[in-house]
């Protein structure tokens, strides 16, 4: 067999998982090929079996509840997620806290923030004794403007770390704390009787998808009823300021587009000219795969 030949990899350890059904090292092999091999539905149908073979390898139940979050399938991904939280509980089996911190994704996507407050208040204790859950905390925080509870979380991984060194598993959180502090008093300014504050944004790199929130004039990230490029397009350099000073004539054209896969595999719309991508309204929404829905924005990119 040669070098990154995945179908006959798949092959091969498909007759060794009939010979070694019992054999969990050769079902991940198995697994790790159909993957490589894009072999989508068997991949679905070997972890889903794995899954229920193997219940107590946290490695197949993780992946299972993985498998469609590239996809962006994220009713999917929450069923799911729900499924193993009734049968595991994180506050009493550490090893399944991911299940939670990778819930909220899905959960933001579908903008169900009543169950995103649920999840806070059932595991909050449990999910500020680690660091490595500080991250997904924040952003959860982040997409309901919850800024006072943003600030105690800060509080809480800050008293851990050293007063010279604000960071903790890649996370500062001294700046962090900075920001939230800067959000709340952004909000009390436009919050005032009688305030006029307007806020323009050609900002870069995903900016203007949060800066609605960060002054306190929306109750989540992002509107889907008011989008406009800046909210999707991930733009780099000088690519946001030629896209004005050009009124978005490459933008306009549909020519120019060609779908790609970000890190995760989820398809996504990428401009070939200047290299911007379009990736926050991922998989079944806006942007993804659905090309229709997505040329049909494109007149309002002038």
């Amino acid at each position: 067999m040669e070098d990154g030949d995945y179908a006959e990899a798949c092959d091969i350890f498909e007759t060794l998982t009939k010979s070694f059904p019992d054999d969990r090292g050769i079902w991940w092999q198995y697994l790790s090929a159909l993957q490589h091999a894009r072999q989508t539905e068997k991949a679905d149908e070997c972890i889903e079996w794995c899954y229920k073979t193997f219940p107590d390898d946290l490695g197949f139940t993780l992946s299972w509840t993985r498998t469609f979050d590239a996809r962006a399938d994220w009713d999917e991904c929450i069923r799911r997620r729900n499924v193993v939280l009734k049968q595991h509980d994180p506050r009493g089996d550490l090893c399944y806290l991911p299940v939670i911190t990778e819930i909220f994704l899905p959960l933001v996507e579908k903008k169900d923030f009543g169950a995103i407050r649920a999840f806070l208040a059932r595991y909050w204790d449990v999910l500020t004794r680690f660091n490595q859950c500080g991250a997904a905390l924040y952003f959860a925080l982040e997409t309901l403007g919850d800024f006072e509870r943003q600030l105690e979380l800060c509080d809480i991984f800050l008293e851990r770390c050293d007063p010279n060194d604000p960071v903790l598993d890649g996370i500062n959180y001294a700046n962090l704390r900075v920001i939230v502090e800067s959000a709340l008093w952004n909000r009390k300014i436009v919050s005032r009787p009688g305030s006029k504050t307007q806020v323009l944004s050609f900002g870069q790199n995903c900016l203007p998808y949060s800066i609605a929130n960060r002054w306190g004039l929306l109750k989540y990230i992002g509107n889907p009823d008011a989008i406009t490029i800046f909210d999707l397009g991930a733009f780099g350099k000088n690519s946001a300021a030629e896209a004005l000073l050009s009124d978005f004539e490459s933008f306009r054209n549909p020519d120019n587009y060609y779908e790609s896969q970000d890190p995760a595999g989820a398809p996504r719309m990428m401009h070939r000219p200047s290299g911007v991508h379009f990736g926050h309204e991922r998989g079944r929404t806006l942007i993804g795969a659905d090309h229709k829905a997505f040329f049909s924005v494109l007149p309002h990119f002038s």
